[in-house]
């Protein structure tokens, strides 16, 4: 929590009036952002709106706190590593859902999270992949249609957080086919299609 605001955070938080208020961080949603100066050889631009209005709802709440901002992403990690341990536990007995949520945690890999708020992006995209597959998981186990508008948001939010996110809906069809009794298959899998 006590790191300062380092490498992309300077660009995207530090320097950047964007957060600053809700209007300015919704144009996001309107055009990509384009790499800055450290990209400059890789010209392009990336669309990634609900990370930059996460960073203004911290910047709001927190006036570029870097404290605060870390405290969101840990938070955010911390949910990522329930709805492992959630999702495990649907698949697998014993220790395993535990053992994999805790490795979840503590993967060296994460400490990008965790180290820099600009790294919130690919949390926060993973958290609503995670949210999307969760969904289906239950959606497979009730056929209760509340979880398709769940699934629709989440699928929206992993796509709207970072590009990878793109995974989420490809997970829940996947998710959807192994998980249906064969009889529902078809029928649950073209709804959840529908939905995300």
């Amino acid at each position: 929590l006590s790191n300062p605001f380092v490498y992309d955070d300077q660009s995207q938080i530090v320097k950047n009036p964007d957060i600053d208020s809700l209007g300015a961080a919704l144009g996001y949603f309107r055009q990509p952002t384009a790499f800055n100066h450290a990209f400059a050889t890789q010209p392009g631009s990336f669309y990634r709106p609900l990370f930059w209005l996460s960073l203004m709802i911290d910047n709001k709440i927190s006036g570029r706190s870097p404290e605060f901002f870390h405290a969101t992403n840990l938070l955010i990690h911390a949910l990522n590593g329930i709805l492992i341990f959630l999702i495990f536990r649907r698949w697998f007995t014993g220790l395993l859902p535990l053992i994999a949520g805790l490795a979840w945690l503590s993967l060296p890999i994460h400490t990008e999270v965790v180290a820099w708020i600009s790294g919130r992006a690919m949390s926060l995209a993973t958290l609503f992949v995670l949210l999307d597959v969760f969904c289906v998981l239950k959606y497979a186990e009730r056929r209760s249609w509340k979880y398709l508008p769940l699934m629709t948001l989440a699928s929206c939010g992993a796509v709207l957080s970072h590009e990878a996110g793109i995974v989420g809906p490809l997970l829940a069809i996947l998710t959807v086919l192994w998980r249906s009794e064969p009889g529902l298959r078809w029928r649950s899998t073209m709804r959840v299609i529908v939905a995300v």
